[in-house]
């Protein structure tokens, strides 16, 4: 029969119960912890038949439960030329006391024999100053850049975790601290390295206070799962989940208030560019700042233009921060573009920054354009519109002149061709005779002929001699 010492009778009911070859392990996470911090009770069970289920456990030793974490293995093993398939079920208790406790010790009968496991105690400690046993197989701290900023002005925190190269880390669970003054923003990206005997994760945020004074950073913790390998009296291994929660040191920050005004913290340059300042109406002006250098410009609120009679286009600002050896970069990008009929300034920006450095404001200034809108280019544009508009009707005109020539030239070269073709120029021959073509009947009928030969029929055939002897012999009257 199985029972439970102590204040945890609620045990007597699940391990009241006798299973051949089964056992029970009890293993405390951490024996001395600092006040806050939370320390896992881990109860296994071996089973070789069906698993028992786990009772719900509220409280240990008085102290209340804040998270349960169960898990389920079968781990098979060869005993005297048999399989044994060994069911373990582990329940994971995490809880904060406030004070030192003892945990109980169990007792359970295996094969008619009582079996006891030993009590645990647990030291509750004010501070890790006070700590006498330290864990020394993983560890999670915080460091600051700087323990004293100004207002604006942007620190570096860094979060190491730590943990020795031979532990079989299988689950890890990270809490970032609480920001509660701050504006943080995760900067870079995660690294990992060993540094000696162990394996170092590092985070980096950039904080930037919301207000003066004695800021506080609460602790970042960790929560994590290794498996423990335990070696049984029957010469086979035993692997057991094991949880153990990390929590670093909180952190102070003394942020001091300045009384002259400034936009930013840091030590920065300026640079404007603008594609031209000579544009024609309606066309648009680019122009792009730029400012660069060390310190933070998230928080920055930028530059704006209002410039009467001008239309004015930005896109939003593209801030960007990155991490060095020299600290927190950062570069800030914004592009305007501005569409106006006459011309106008577009003026200096003035940008005061604080150093901390050397404790000073510097002005910086962007640079003013004179920007000049040429309408002349405007009105010959217009003129060449006007000229393009009626082009193509002027080429029409043209190419009908020319269509008409063609055609009169290709009609009397048809003409000549005809006079060739038949031996005489009829129109010619006309011209001549039909004065006469009421004197006799051959005149009249070559007349005739000459008219059809003019009006295209093909049909008409003219004695050439003949009409060659009357051509001569009235040609000599009309003269």
């Amino acid at each position: 029969m199985v029972r439970i010492l102590g204040n945890i009778t609620i045990f007597l009911l699940f391990l009241g119960v006798n299973i051949y070859g089964s056992s029970l392990e009890v293993s405390l996470s951490d024996k001395e912890i600092v006040v806050g911090e939370s320390v896992f009770l881990t109860i296994a069970t071996v089973e070789e038949g069906n698993q028992s289920s786990f009772p719900p456990i509220k409280s240990v030793a008085g102290v209340k439960i804040d998270e349960v974490i169960r898990t389920s293995t079968v781990n098979y093993v060869l005993i005297n030329g048999k399989n044994r398939a060994e069911h373990i079920q582990t329940m994971t208790l995490e809880f904060r006391p406030k004070k030192s406790i003892t945990i109980p010790a169990f007792s359970f009968t295996l094969d008619g024999e009582e079996s006891y496991s030993k009590e645990q105690y647990l030291k509750v400690v004010s501070s890790k100053d006070e700590l006498t046993q330290k864990n020394r197989d993983f560890s999670i701290e915080m460091k600051l850049s700087k323990n004293e900023i100004y207002k604006d002005e942007s620190v570096l925190l860094t979060v190491l975790f730590r943990h020795k190269k031979d532990i079989d880390l299988q689950k890890m669970e990270y809490e970032k601290p609480k920001f509660i003054d701050f504006f943080a923003k995760h900067i870079g990206k995660e690294k990992i390295y060993q540094e000696g005997k162990f394996i170092v994760y590092k985070l980096n945020y950039m904080l930037t206070p919301k207000h003066s004074g004695v800021l506080t950073i609460s602790p970042a913790n960790i929560k994590i799962a290794i498996q423990n390998r335990q070696l049984q009296k029957e010469g086979w291994y035993r692997d057991i989940l094991s949880w153990h929660r990390v929590v670093s040191n909180g952190l102070k920050l003394r942020v001091e208030k300045l009384d002259e005004s400034y936009e930013i913290v840091g030590d920065f340059k300026v640079k404007s560019t603008i594609d031209s300042t000579t544009t024609e109406p309606n066309r648009p002006i680019n122009l792009t700042i730029e400012l660069f250098g060390e310190g933070n410009l998230e928080a920055y609120r930028g530059i704006e233009f209002d410039i009467p009679n001008v239309t004015i286009y930005s896109d939003d600002s593209n801030t960007s921060s990155q991490l060095d050896s020299a600290g927190v970069k950062s570069f800030y990008k914004k592009s305007f573009v501005f569409i106006a009929t006459d011309n106008f300034v577009i003026p200096s920006k003035t940008i005061r920054i604080f150093n901390p450095k050397n404790k000073s404001v510097k002005i910086l200034k962007t640079e003013a354009y004179r920007v000049k809108i040429n309408k002349n280019i405007e009105k010959k544009r217009s003129i060449d519109k006007k000229i393009l508009y009626y082009l193509p009707f002027l080429i029409a005109f043209v190419f009908g002149i020319i269509l008409t020539l063609l055609v009169q030239n290709i009609i009397l070269l048809y003409k000549k061709y005809r006079a060739k073709k038949v031996g005489f120029d009829g129109h010619k021959a006309l011209q001549i005779l039909y004065p006469y073509s009421s004197d006799n009947i051959e005149i009249e009928e070559m007349v005739r002929k000459l008219y059809a030969i003019k009006n295209g029929e093909k049909d008409i055939k003219i004695d050439k001699k003949k009409l060659n002897k009357i051509l001569e012999e009235y040609s000599s009257k009309g003269e």
